[in-house]
């Protein structure tokens, strides 16, 4: 509906269709952050912390019926909110068990199925290559839930295959314009 950079891809009728249609039907939403903000008929508010993140996550739940909201949060800014009583899980998607993680800049993507949150949380990654990363993102889930992943397994381990992808990119140009496509096929790559 919204780019990563701000273009507007649908008309005003066809949000409200999503809005009316396809998320009561949904087992999952996955706007990014200026998409929920569309969503909730305020396109200038875009959600800037993890707890707006967190907020918008759960009036998209509760007021257009999904089982479940994925907002991709991308870097965030930190707030005091951000440290929060109510029920949220924190997981690492940037590493294997035994590796160190990065530093710098963190990207949270904040998950909702109504009873608890979940933030995924990786280090950012420094490429250019990050064509297509929403549908990258939205068709690994539907891939491990086809596998019989749970929703929360198919989120981890797609927001980890994302991560991967984007980290593999990394150096590389790829394509004519500014902006390239992630290596998909990263798995596979001789490390």
């Amino acid at each position: 509906m919204v780019s990563a950079l701000g273009d507007r891809l649908v008309e005003a009728d066809a949000v409200a269709a999503i809005q009316r249609r396809l998320l009561p039907l949904a087992t999952l939403c996955t706007p990014n952050r200026r998409e929920a903000a569309l969503l909730l008929g305020q396109p200038d508010a875009v959600p800037r912390t993890r707890a707006e993140v967190r907020e918008a996550a759960r009036q998209i739940r509760d007021r257009f019926g999904p089982q479940s909201v994925l907002v991709k949060g991308g870097e965030l800014e930190s707030s005091d909110d951000d440290e929060t009583t109510t029920s949220v899980r924190v997981v690492r998607v940037d590493r294997d068990d035994d590796d160190k993680p990065e530093e710098g800049p963190l990207v949270v993507d904040v998950f909702y199925d109504g009873t608890a949150f979940l933030d995924l949380v990786s280090p950012r990654v420094d490429t250019t290559n990050t064509h297509g990363t929403g549908c990258t993102l939205a068709s690994a889930i539907a891939a491990r839930l086809a596998r019989g992943d749970t929703l929360v397994d198919a989120v981890i381990h797609a927001r980890t295959y994302l991560h991967r992808a984007l980290t593999a990119s990394r150096g590389f140009k790829l394509g004519q314009g500014d902006v390239g496509p992630l290596i998909h096929a990263h798995a596979s790559w001789p490390k």
